[in-house]
């Protein structure tokens, strides 16, 4: 068919898609499910392919706005998986390798596997396309020639395979993974002479020079009156930008020069593409609800399923609900109020842990969870405590307070001591009783299945509004420890997607124990106990009291054993 016969639209069409990448895509490549069916881009990969080809967002900016200034040689796309970043960087590859021949580009990733998948998601484009024809020979594994002179080649992550080659564009993948020194005394001066640099990762903390730029990009955008044109700097402005709302612009005082309040952000020092997960149609936001309320909108998993940046010492607890839960009249001292169910959490140590000691209770006003009191028996620096001194001093504080649960640490080593425990209490004729959650085993067996669910209801605590927990402030013997070790204590995403916490090279005993306390005011075990109840040979007064504990089963046949008058 010739171009007279064309239609008006269709050469509207060919004349669009020979400009931009992001109509090339979508008037001519074939879906990757669907063969039948065109490429429909998400706006987020729209974004993204535009500040490839141009540096910036056709969707926010206008080209007369680069007239005098050049667009940003660097593109820096951190976004949470499975959000078509590696397709989106094959179709732009694709698409500019047509448009602006010839063309080179590099794909550097962090396998030679990685790298040559995506010059196979090229090929696979090109071929199931009208393109066919311009493939060139026949491609290898690392490298594809176009007839019109363009090329892709890939790179594995090293500054041998690297450096030498000069490209238009070269593609970083997983960047943040990569090694500071090959990123950037390598691969971004391939392109010195290019036009642009692209890396692309998942967020993985806020270590390393990439994150930096990253944020250097965000701060450094200026703020443009969209009447007058007049520019501001953010540091102009005595507010707080929001992060990580990139578009969202807080409150400013109207403009100097028109006097008008409608402003927006300009271009900084790289192009950022903005996803925002809520509203893109590759994640479905009833299950993004459903998963953050399964981890309790932890900091981690807002890094995993929202694609947030954040720092690495606030992987699971965040320094802010510290200090929201923290009451500076409580002290961490003995004292014992009567009329108070008290919960102890014993997080067992020997040789190589320290054994902590966490007491709390319920307050009967706020209903907040006060902690009382920490004992750290066997510390970081004296692992050879003998067993036998510990648990005295545990059952000390277990006599001094009486608590109603006593939740112990069950796994390994603490599987024997908690038997011993047990019979220790018994012995002693306390009434507390031992929370089990395996019905063979005594005390709170921690694993990858438990455990999750163990920090999950601590996260909750600490990050609901209003506070639900009353700490003692940092000041007072042992809280500075807890506090530093809730800012360290960390998790990470499994293979198998499960969340495996206490993934830190430091202490988390405190942690442990304050978590296992904090679980007793659940009062739910996982299975339908047998209730039992002991006559020690004491007086019938004392057997009396024992009726003011209540046996109440829930709905799902679970026991909740509280005394009657405790106001837990």
């Amino acid at each position: 068919m010739s171009l007279s016969q064309l239609t008006q639209q269709q050469k509207t069409v060919i004349k669009r898609s020979m400009f931009r990448a992001v109509d090339l895509i979508e008037n001519y490549f074939p879906a990757k499910w669907n063969h039948n069916k065109l490429i429909v881009l998400d706006k987020h990969q729209k974004d993204f392919i535009d500040c490839i080809q141009f540096g910036f967002p056709l969707s926010y900016y206008r080209f007369d706005e680069f007239e005098d200034k050049k667009p940003p040689k660097g593109v820096i796309t951190i976004w949470r998986r499975q959000v078509g970043k590696s397709w989106s960087c094959a179709e732009a590859v694709a698409a500019v390798m047509i448009i602006e021949a010839p063309c080179s580009v590099g794909i550097v990733a962090a396998s030679e596997t990685e790298s040559q998948l995506l010059i196979d998601k090229v090929k696979w484009l090109l071929e199931n396309s009208q393109f066919s024809k311009y493939i060139e020979g026949r491609p290898r594994l690392d490298i594809l020639k176009l007839k019109n002179g363009s090329e892709v080649r890939s790179h594995t992550c090293s500054e041998t395979s690297i450096r030498g080659p000069s490209y238009d564009i070269i593609l970083i993948d997983e960047s943040a993974l990569m090694n500071e020194k090959i990123l950037f005394g390598a691969a971004l001066p391939t392109v010195t002479h290019g036009s642009r640099w692209v890396a692309i990762t998942t967020p993985k903390g806020r270590k390393g020079k990439l994150v930096e730029f990253f944020f250097k990009g965000l701060d450094s955008r200026p703020i443009i009156c969209r009447i007058c044109g007049e520019e501001y700097k953010q540091s102009d402005f005595d507010v707080d930008f929001p992060y990580p709302k990139f578009i969202e612009m807080p409150e400013l005082p109207d403009c100097k020069t028109c006097g008008d309040n409608n402003y927006k952000y300009g271009m900084g020092y790289f192009a950022i593409p903005y996803l925002d997960p809520w509203n893109c149609s590759l994640i479905d936001t009833e299950e993004l609800t459903a998963i953050l309320e399964l981890h309790d909108n932890s900091p981690l998993a807002r890094q995993e399923y929202l694609g947030e940046i954040i720092d690495e010492a606030s992987m699971v607890i965040l320094q802010e609900w510290i200090t929201k839960n923290t009451n500076v009249m409580l002290r961490n001292v003995m004292v014992r109020k009567e009329g108070v169910a008290y919960v102890a959490g014993l997080d067992y140590g020997r040789h190589h842990d320290a054994a902590s000691i966490c007491i709390t209770h319920t307050d009967k006003k706020s209903g907040q969870i006060v902690v009382d009191y920490m004992r750290t028996i066997s510390g970081e620096f004296d692992h050879e405590t003998d067993w036998e001194a510990i648990k005295s001093q545990f059952l000390d504080i277990i006599k001094f307070y009486r608590p109603v649960w006593v939740v112990p640490d069950a796994t390994g080593l603490g599987d024997p001591l908690v038997e011993e425990l047990h019979r220790d209490i018994r012995a002693l004729k306390l009434r507390c009783k031992l929370f089990n959650n395996k019905k063979d085993r005594l005390g709170f067996t921690i694993s990858h299945v438990t455990k999750p669910d163990l920090i999950a209801y601590m996260i909750a605590l600490f990050s609901r509004n209003p506070h639900a927990l009353q700490l003692p402030p940092k000041s007072e013997p042992e809280i500075q420890q807890l506090i530093t070790e809730l800012l360290r204590f960390e998790c990470e995403v499994m293979e198998a997607g499960y969340l495996k916490y206490g993934t830190q090279s430091y202490h988390d005993d405190r942690v442990i124990a304050l978590a296992l306390s904090l679980w007793g005011h659940r009062r739910k075990p996982w299975f339908k106990p047998k209730a039992e109840f002991f006559d020690y040979g004491i007086s019938k007064m004392a057997r009396e009291e024992f009726k003011m504990f209540e046996i109440n089963l829930d709905e799902d046949y679970q026991l909740d054993m509280i005394p009657a008058d405790a106001g837990l």
